[in-house]
């Protein structure tokens, strides 16, 4: 699933976040972004990938709320 996070003056930010097969349970998040102006306008950087176990997963709804 990708979510456009936010966007400031042309810069976007976007969030993808999915299950993944292995390990069970665990969940990948990974945030990119994308500059209107730049010579490829449509080309998504990648700023930040982790993986999520269920526990840390938790805690991120939590810190969401």
């Amino acid at each position: 699933m990708r979510v456009e996070l936010g966007e400031v003056e042309g810069y976007h930010t976007y969030g993808y976040f999915e299950p993944v097969n292995h390990p069970e349970g665990y969940h990948s998040l990974k945030i990119t972004t994308r500059w209107e102006t730049a010579k490829d306008p449509y080309a998504e950087q990648t700023k930040f990938t982790m993986l999520l176990s269920p526990g840390a997963l938790a805690n991120l709804r939590e810190l969401i709320k």
